[in-house]
C-alpha cells in the first residue's frame, strides 16, 4: 500500500521538475492502460474514470461520480468528458502531486511500474518509485548522492545546483553563489524552450527566445538577464581572475532568495495550461 509522501520527501521535490516530455510519455501509459481491444467503451470510461477519482483526490478536487442512463447508457459528452480530463491531469499537476498519484495508480494495478521508472530515468529525474514486500515507496536520491559532475552537464539536476549554492553561500563564496544562480536559470530556460539546438549554448544567445516563450513577468526576466551578464564580469564567478570580487554578502542573500523564489514561479508558470 502506499503510504504517501512524507514531509522531507515533499521538501526534497520542492526544485524537482518532471519534463513535459516525460508528461507526454505518461499520458500515453494512460491511454494504453484503458484501451479496451474489443471496443467495449463502457468498460473504457469505467476505467478512466477510475483513474480520474484517484488523480482527483490527489489534487484536492471533487470526485466525479460516472452514472449512466436507464439502459446502462453514456453519453457522447460523457465521453468526451473523461477523454479530455484524462489527458489533463498529467500535465495540471505539480510534481508532488503526479508522483502521488502514479503511485497509487500502480498500486491499485492500473499502470506498470517498470513503464514509469522508465520514463523518470530517462527525464534525469533522480526519482524511482520501488515495490517493497507490501509497500509502495518514493526513492528521492538525495543531493549529496547526485554525482558532481551532473553540474558540468548540459541538464543539470537542478536540486544539485540549489545545495551547491547554499553551500557556496555558508562557505562565503558569493561569486560561486553568482556563477551558480547563472547556470540554475541557464538550465531553467533550456527547459522551457526545448530545443536540443541549444543544448550546448550559453544562455546569453538564446536570452530572446527563453523571453518570448517564458511566461514570467519581463521586469523578472530583466532581473535574470542582469544576473547572467553579471556572472560573465563578476571575478571568479564566470571566469579566473587577479581581481577580488565586489559581490557582498548582502547580495549574495538576494540572489539566493531570489533565484529560488524564480524557480518556483517558472516552474508554475510554464506547466502547460489546461484550458476548461
Amino acid at each position: 500500500m502506499f503510504k504517501g509522501l512524507s514531509a522531507s520527501q515533499k521538501k526534497s521535490l520542492e526544485y524537482e521538475i518532471i519534463s513535459e516530455n516525460a508528461r507526454l510519455k505518461i499520458a500515453r501509459i494512460f491511454r494504453g492502460t484503458t484501451r479496451i481491444e474489443d471496443n467495449n467503451s463502457d468498460i473504457e470510461i469505467i476505467l478512466k474514470n477510475r483513474i480520474i477519482n484517484i488523480a482527483r483526490q490527489v489534487e484536492g478536487l471533487s470526485i466525479y461520480r460516472l452514472e449512466s442512463d436507464a439502459d446502462g447508457y453514456y453519453y457522447p459528452a460523457e465521453k468526451a468528458w473523461h477523454y479530455g480530463e484524462l489527458e489533463a491531469i498529467p500535465r495540471r499537476q505539480t510534481t508532488e502531486n503526479l508522483l502521488e498519484t502514479l503511485c497509487d495508480l500502480i498500486d491499485e494495478e492500473l499502470i506498470p511500474i517498470d513503464e514509469i521508472n522508465e520514463i523518470l530515468g530517462e527525464d534525469n529525474s533522480k526519482i524511482q518509485i520501488v515495490q517493497r514486500r507490501d509497500d509502495l515507496e518514493v526513492e528521492i536520491v538525495s543531493v549529496d548522492d547526485i554525482s558532481d559532475e551532473n553540474i558540468e552537464s548540459e541538464h543539470p539536476n537542478i536540486r544539485k545546483l540549489v545545495d551547491r549554492m547554499d553551500m557556496l553561500f555558508k562557505s562565503e563564496d558569493f561569486a560561486g553563489v553568482l556563477h551558480t544562480s547563472a547556470s540554475i536559470f541557464e538550465t531553467l530556460a533550456k527547459d522551457v524552450i526545448k530545443r536540443t539546438t541549444i543544448d550546448n549554448q550559453p544562455l546569453g544567445s538564446f536570452f530572446e527566445a527563453y523571453r518570448k516563450t517564458s511566461k514570467l513577468p519581463e521586469s523578472v526576466l530583466d532581473m535574470i538577464k542582469e544576473i547572467y551578464d553579471k556572472r560573465n564580469k563578476e571575478p571568479l564567478a564566470g571566469h579566473g581572475s587577479t581581481i577580488e570580487p565586489t559581490i557582498d554578502r548582502e547580495e549574495a542573500i538576494i540572489l539566493v532568495q531570489m533565484t529560488k523564489a524564480f524557480i518556483r514561479m517558472e516552474r508554475q508558470l510554464s506547466e502547460p495550461e489546461v484550458v476548461k
